[in-house]
């Protein structure tokens, strides 16, 4: 029978891993709240979609850690079942090298990200920023947001949504990499195993 994802494990998730992120971006909101009560509170838009779009983030990241968790206990009792199975051999060795095809592909990706640092691309947004009309950008954010945005707020608003972006992606990156090696180590262990027995 396959392990399921249920509400316990699902809890027990999110309180091992985004409790304390949850309470830090609470206790963060509430003391910015006080210095910009404008811009941070419930009546305005923006924020209320920006706090829904965190909490789903942080919800769909729990449901994945979870998915992945379930797929790794599935996963270990599949090699289990392919090691008495006539043809698991075979089967042992297609996943070992679709394993090992997977690992070299997210290599690649991973040196592509390490050869991006967030330095160029800094230095391309502030490129791209400083060919904009900053007057008319400020006045875009002042009609849509109901404040001013002045030009160092825009420029540090840029450069650390894309710091965030970056450190996001590569962390997930090195994330689905990590996975990746731990069920090659156990497809790799089941087939020797299995080549093992046999003599």
């Amino acid at each position: 029978m396959e392990a399921k994802i249920t509400l316990n494990f699902f809890l027990s998730v999110y309180l091992r891993n985004y409790f304390i992120p949850t309470t830090v971006i609470i206790l963060v909101i509430n003391s910015l709240s006080k210095w910009y009560p404008k811009i941070i509170n419930f009546e305005n838009s923006f924020f209320r979609y920006g706090c829904l779009l965190v909490a789903l983030y942080i919800l769909y990241s729990t449901f994945k850690i979870s998915s992945h968790a379930v797929y790794s206990v599935n996963f270990s009792k599949r090699l289990s079942d392919l090691k008495r199975a006539n043809d698991g051999e075979v089967m042992l060795l297609s996943i070992y090298n679709d394993y090992n095809n997977f690992i070299e592909e997210n290599k690649l990706r991973l040196d592509i990200y390490k050869s991006f640092s967030p330095i160029p691309i800094v230095v391309f947004s502030l490129g791209i920023l400083i060919k904009w009309d900053f007057n008319k950008l400020s006045v875009y954010f002042e009609n849509i947001l109901n404040f001013k945005l002045e030009l160092n707020s825009i420029i540090g608003g840029v450069i650390l949504l894309l710091g965030i972006w970056y450190i996001i992606s590569y962390r997930k990156c090195w994330a689905y990499h990590r996975n990746l090696l731990r069920r090659y180590g156990e497809v790799k262990t089941a087939y020797e195993s299995l080549k093992i027995k046999e003599k």
